[in-house]
């Protein structure tokens, strides 16, 4: 079964937002998936095909709480990473996983809506996009904005902003996750092809794995509720895997 992964995590976000006497949701194909409810310890949700024996391998999305050890029915070709909530989706052959710092005790707290300050900021710079002013009339504008800023104004953008970016134990905890990821991934035979790290202005890393006949692509972004991401899918190198029309290569 192949769900689109953008799907399967639209329906993975429906179940999580339905009442617990749901227990199954539809995609907009019409796929059904039933949905299981902490089916065992570490594992707060997980949709299955509608017409699965509810086995290891018959998930399409689930979502797993921090736990020390790997859940029975954790994927066993993904890494486990202990003490680490995890969201994974599914399409055919191809996976994610999403590990957050939401709720880790680094992750900083946003505000809940950007300050009144920034939109209007915001509407004033799309003012001087659209009137077409180039080169240093627009520099020269869009100081203006900002010095036309009252003390109060420019804290709350300044506050907003901090907020966004990790601060340093969160980069640690982000760049552990990541490395730990790479890590158990070449426990597991994947070999690393390229990597790639960069610390400003935004902290990332990049890793790109290869087993067969699949490509495993590990990336980090250290802003605001920082993510480590894994990708895994048929290497576009393949010969042997199926080209959808108009799918890119």
């Amino acid at each position: 079964m192949s769900l689109a992964d953008r799907e399967s995590g639209r329906l993975l976000a429906e179940a999580l937002r339905a009442p617990s006497t749901v227990d199954e949701v539809r995609s907009e194909s019409g796929v059904v998936a039933r949905v299981e409810r902490a089916p065992e310890p570490g594992i707060e949700i997980r949709l299955v095909p509608s017409e699965s024996d509810s086995g290891p391998n018959d998930w399409l999305a689930m979502v797993v709480t921090p736990v020390a050890e790997r859940p029975h029915l954790y994927p066993a070709s993904l890494p486990f990473l202990a003490g680490v909530g995890a969201t994974l989706t599914r399409d055919g052959e191809a996976v994610s996983v999403i590990w957050s710092q939401t709720g880790h005790p680094s992750c900083p707290v946003l505000p809940s809506e950007p300050p009144p300050v920034l939109r209007d900021v915001t509407e004033r710079l799309m003012g001087i996009a659209k009137s077409g002013v180039r080169s240093e009339p627009a520099a020269g504008s869009v100081k203006a904005i900002f010095d036309s800023l009252s003390d109060d104004k420019r804290g709350e953008l300044d506050t907003f902003f901090s907020a966004m970016k990790s601060d340093s134990a969160a980069e640690t905890w982000l760049v552990s996750v990541f490395d730990t990821a790479v890590a158990e991934s070449e426990k597991e035979g994947w070999e690393t092809e390229s990597s790639h790290a960069k610390d400003s202005p935004v902290m990332t890393r990049k890793a790109v794995l290869s087993k067969g006949r699949f490509e495993r692509t590990v990336f980090m972004q250290a802003m605001a509720q920082g993510i480590v991401m894994l990708r895994q899918k048929v290497s576009d190198n393949d010969a042997t895997a199926p080209r959808r029309e108009g799918a890119e290569r």
